[in-house]
């Protein structure tokens, strides 16, 4: 009697499992349908300040650079003040994030000591074509070239949450191979 329930139960999961595999598109099992789905849901926003590349590959940032990205984004109303960054002028998003950045080394002693004003140059953007970008010039002797990129980025990102620099399409940063100082372009 076991031996004949056992049967009917084995059966019968047989089935459902025939029935699960029809109804999944060609071969695919129910578990890989619902993982696209959920990828398809999960697609991210477009970051309008791109700095993938910018700094190099992988390492560990000092603890100052953490602390500047960390304060830019949890409390970058005050540090936009600190560094003098008023609304920005320019025609479009590239002129605006040179403006912060200018207005950052002309208020902002630290800044100052630490960076030069941002100089219009053509440089090379992601697809490698050669765009209308800026470099921004740092004291070699006090940063690394990828801790002022990480420095430039905390500006930005503070004056984005701020609400002050505000990018349509928004801005990218040029790969660490192929420049010796941080350049943006335009997205």
């Amino acid at each position: 009697m076991h031996e004949r329930l056992d049967r009917m139960i084995f059966e019968a999961a047989l089935d459902l499992l025939r029935e699960d595999g029809e109804d999944a598109p060609q071969g695919e099992s129910e578990a890989e349908t619902e993982s696209k789905e959920k990828k398809k849901k999960r697609k991210k926003p477009k970051k309008k300040i791109q700095v993938a590349g910018a700094y190099g590959s992988g390492g560990l940032f000092s603890r100052d650079i953490e602390m500047a990205k960390s304060r830019a984004v949890e409390d970058s109303f005050r540090l936009v003040k600190e560094l003098g960054i008023k609304s920005p002028v320019g025609r479009n998003d590239l002129e605006k994030a040179a403006n912060v950045i200018s207005q950052a080394v002309k208020n902002n002693e630290v800044m100052a000591e630490a960076f030069g004003e941002p100089k219009q140059v053509g440089v090379v953007d992601k697809k490698g074509r050669t765009v209308s970008g800026y470099t921004i010039g740092f004291a070699s002797d006090d940063l690394k070239y990828r801790d002022a990129v990480k420095y430039i980025y905390a500006t930005f990102l503070a004056a984005t949450n701020a609400g002050v620099l505000n990018l349509d399409n928004g801005i990218g940063f040029v790969h660490a191979e192929l420049t010796s100082q941080p350049a943006i372009y335009a997205l």
